[in-house]
């Protein structure tokens, strides 16, 4: 009798653990933290086109999107940061730092 409990518990969780959301519908995209779909990634993430889904920002950064290069068949995704955190500044490459690298200097536009 045991032994037929802990199949059915086996089973249980079988069943259960496959039963998950994996894929959104058309105009949703896949939380980062969790399977619920999104209208929106929020703030702090970004949307990845390609898989549907909300990405974490780099390190100090709010608000950042992806940006898609394509040579031939091959294609890179890249993250871009567009607005930083109190107190880091925002360099040319698109990453926030605390402070201004030695060739650049702050201006507050």
């Amino acid at each position: 009798m045991e032994n037929l409990v802990n199949i059915n518990i086996l089973y249980w969780h079988l069943f259960f653990n496959l039963v998950v959301c994996n894929t959104c519908m058309p105009e949703k995209y896949m939380s980062a933290t969790d399977t619920s779909c999104l209208a929106e990634c929020p703030t702090g993430f970004y949307i990845d086109i390609l898989l549907k889904k909300c990405h974490s920002c780099k390190n100090n950064c709010i608000a950042c999107s992806n940006n898609i290069s394509c040579d031939n068949a091959l294609c890179n995704l890249s993250e871009t940061c567009i607005l930083c955190e109190d107190l880091f500044f925002h360099n040319p490459t698109g990453d926030c730092l605390p402070d201004c690298p030695a060739e650049l200097f702050y201006k507050n536009t």
